[in-house]
């Protein structure tokens, strides 16, 4: 649906001289990405008022976008598939927060997720287009998500702790679902 309305929206852009044909599918591609992301962000903020996790929600983003934009992780073959897993893992990690387990618990979870994670990184040697590692900027991510986490198990919040937990879960499952992909 996305890829229709991207080719519509730049067909009209070329009828009317905005861009040229050599740059058509730059745009198209762009557009696509625009709506997809758009429109998935707009439900994760109606998702998150209708809970009224809007914290949840932040803190969920927060962890993972920086965790999944360095590692990747599994991907499904089509828009409509991804929306839909997205979604429902949304609304599993923002619905599990409110749980509050012993804080042994969800460290529990984020040690072995984040040990996961920076193995996996430094076992891939994963790079960006200059050839640098990405394994220094995952350490320092997951540093950062140390000391939230340390934050929060002081303060007494141990249903965000947990959220934590297991949005660092969510990646490494992530990245380990990829893997298995590949094989």
């Amino acid at each position: 649906m996305m890829e229709k309305i991207s080719v519509r929206l730049t067909k009209l852009l070329l009828k009317k001289n905005y861009i040229k044909e050599s740059d058509r599918h730059i745009y198209q591609y762009g557009i696509q990405m625009m709506l997809e992301t758009g429109f998935s962000f707009i439900t994760s903020v109606i998702i998150c008022f209708l809970w009224g996790k809007i914290i949840e929600g932040i803190l969920f983003f927060a962890v993972f976008i920086p965790l999944r934009s360095f590692l990747g992780g599994f991907h499904l073959k089509s828009y409509g598939a991804c929306y839909l897993f997205s979604c429902f893992t949304f609304i599993l990690i923002l619905g599990l927060s409110c749980m509050a387990p012993p804080a042994y618990v969800s460290w529990s979870i984020l040690c072995l997720s984040q040990a996961e994670i920076i193995r996996g990184a430094h076992k891939e040697k994963l790079r960006n287009e200059e050839g640098k590692h990405f394994y220094p900027k995952i350490c320092l991510i997951a540093l950062f998500i140390v000391i939230a986490a340390v934050v929060l198990s002081v303060s007494g919040d141990l249903s965000k702790l947990f959220l934590i937990a297991d949005t660092c879960l969510l990646a490494a499952l992530s990245k380990l679902s990829e893997k298995i992909s590949r094989c």
